[in-house]
């Protein structure tokens, strides 16, 4: 294993000097490979700076991938100040030139409003050419856009497609919304059995919210039997992730026993640091996004003082909340317990 090593380091620090050989000589290609070795630190010591210079030198040389690295330095800060409305130009000009991740990127960026003005119309367009091509993202966040009507009119059937789609392709995140799907019998009938198997195959991977999704499963018995001590177990899982349900619960859990010895002080603990998280996410979220969030999820609140929240479902209920109530809500999912599907 060691000579195998040795080997590969070796055939890096040459492929590295014949890199360096290239770019000397305006071989563009080899000018962003060696910018992409400085960004990562493969070969030489990592240096974002030379990193951010050389995909700049391409960049100007009308090279795609260059210019689209050029676009990710700009988003994050790598070898260069944040400027997000000079990310989102070399995306765009990256995406002029039909390079795939870029479409989609600009998509995100009109979807959220990152470097440019907000345009749930243009993000879905470009989406949509994304998604054509094949790019997994763009598929899963095209569901996103039917499920949430986000430039388009909602389509609960067409975002199930679409989610069943980008899992096929194993693009993680829809494989848990499908057993969301499922689970709330959303364009599908409900099944309980299939949703708990599509999160625990999920939870495997790690995924936080499938995490939260096989705790709450475990506690109330769905698709599945009870089991209160797997339960405390993933929301603990997800709660060191930072799920922010998660630690609610893990609170909810330690003071009523559930899974585990009461324990008020960690209760306690747990339910200070999801107001802490909760607060500091309610002030960053957008209202869009909370509101379809309540909208369109299946609700069910359970307070410690037993007051109830009555159920919501625009898809088998008659029954929408007014944005007074909404606001309440809201107002009270910073202090109680709240389960809420994660679709």
């Amino acid at each position: 294993m060691k000579y195998f090593f040795t080997i590969v380091l070796q055939f890096t620090i040459k492929a590295i000097e014949l890199y360096n050989e290239a770019a000397e000589k305006g071989q563009i290609d080899s000018i962003y490979n060696l910018g992409y070795c400085y960004e990562h630190g493969i070969g030489p010591e990592k240096n974002e700076v030379k990193a951010f210079k050389l995909y700049e030198i391409a960049a100007m040389k009308d090279d795609i991938k260059s210019i689209y690295n050029l676009g990710h330095c700009y988003e994050c800060g790598i070898g260069t100040e944040k400027d997000k409305a000079r990310a989102f130009e070399s995306y765009k000009n990256a995406a002029e030139k039909g390079h795939i991740a870029a479409i989609n990127d600009i998509g995100y960026s009109y979807e959220y409003g990152i470097g440019t003005e907000k345009n749930e119309y243009k993000a879905f367009e470009f989406y949509e050419k994304a998604a054509m091509r094949g790019h997994i993202d763009s598929i899963s966040r095209l569901g996103n856009c039917y499920q949430y009507g986000l430039g388009t009119k909602e389509n609960v059937i067409k975002a199930l497609e679409l989610y069943k789609e980008a899992a096929e392709k194993g693009h993680i995140d829809s494989l848990n919304k499908l057993g969301n799907y499922y689970k709330c019998g959303l364009g599908t009938k409900e099944n309980m059995i299939k949703a708990f198997k599509l999160y625990k195959e999920v939870a495997e991977k790690g995924h936080t919210n499938a995490l939260y999704d096989i705790g709450y499963c475990y506690e109330r018995g769905i698709g599945t039997e009870i089991n209160e001590v797997k339960a405390f177990e993933f929301y603990k899982k997800a709660a060191e992730k930072g799920h922010i349900r998660s630690i609610n619960n893990l609170g909810y859990c330690y003071e009523r026993g559930i899974g585990t010895e009461i324990n008020i002080d960690k209760a306690h603990e747990m339910y200070n640091l999801h107001e802490v998280k909760s607060d500091k996410v309610i002030k960053e979220e957008d209202d869009r996004n909370i509101w379809n969030m309540l909208i369109n999820q299946l609700v069910e609140c359970e307070f410690a003082s037993e007051k109830v929240i009555p159920t919501y479902h625009p898809y088998n209920s008659n029954v929408i909340p007014t944005k007074e109530e909404i606001e309440e809500f809201d107002e009270d999912n910073r202090k109680w317990r709240v389960d809420l599907p994660t679709l």
